[in-house]
């Protein structure tokens, strides 16, 4: 019982990382836009 909820955890994981990961970088990747757009002005 415990190894497969661990096992369902990791999956759980595994599937909400990856688009949490990809909302991560988007956000990183607009706030360095944002910083070199006002360094340039």
């Amino acid at each position: 019982m415990f190894g497969s909820v661990t096992g369902y955890t990791a999956g759980a994981d595994m599937t909400f990382a990856i688009p949490l990961g990809i909302f991560a970088l988007s956000v990183l990747y607009g706030f360095f836009a944002r910083k070199k757009l006002t360094r340039r002005r």
